[in-house]
């Protein structure tokens, strides 16, 4: 969406981010202006009012709740009036039930024999991985909330039926249409939330 943009502005607090996004950027053909700023979301030095659209792709997850707290006023204060926040975020919930697994896998492997299975170490900087309910009661009622529900595979019907795909396919759809069973295995989340 930014090739579309007058202007778009970048925040990280890491300078290396921000040159790498900086030369990303340049492998593109955009229009309008762009800018990358060395910031903390507690504080960001922009304007109120400002923006019609804001992008958190990827960062809720490394955030305490504390540090969320200060991020969705600071959105707020930047954002125009009916602007759009999308938030992306793998689903916590997913995730913590994968660790869970993955714990008890290990105790199989030392307790039978076998190997254990390695960790994942991509969670290792996602300190305050998230979920559906608890960003919706971050919004509060300051935002009219959307989500979009993303769910690669239900891991234990893919292992069960794996000889079956159109089997998987049906019963991962079906079990998509209910409510607890999508925020569970939700892989990652996508919310699109509108400034009232």
């Amino acid at each position: 969406t930014s090739k579309l943009c007058s202007m778009t502005i970048g925040i990280d607090y890491s300078i290396g981010s921000l040159k790498m996004a900086s030369e990303i950027n340049k492998k593109f053909i955009t229009n309008g202006k762009r800018y990358f700023v060395c910031a903390d979301l507690k504080a960001i030095p922009l304007k109120e009012s400002m923006f019609d659209k804001i992008v958190a792709a990827d960062i809720m997850e490394h955030l305490s709740k504390r540090q969320k707290l200060f991020a969705f006023k600071e959105v707020y204060r930047i954002m125009k009036e009916g602007g759009v926040l999308v938030i992306g975020t793998p689903n916590g919930l997913l995730v913590k039930f994968s660790d869970f697994l993955m714990k008890l896998k290990t105790v199989k492997a030392k307790i039978l024999g076998g190997d254990s299975p390695r960790p994942d170490i991509t969670t290792a900087s996602h300190i305050g991985l998230t979920n559906i309910f608890e960003l919706k009661k971050l919004a509060g009622n300051r935002y009219r909330v959307k989500t979009k529900y993303f769910i690669d595979n239900i891991p234990f019907i893919s292992r069960k039926l794996s000889r079956f795909p159109n089997t998987i396919s049906f019963l991962t759809n079906l079990l998509k249409e209910i409510p607890l069973v999508r925020e569970f295995f939700t892989t990652y989340i996508v919310m699109v939330m509108k400034k009232m």
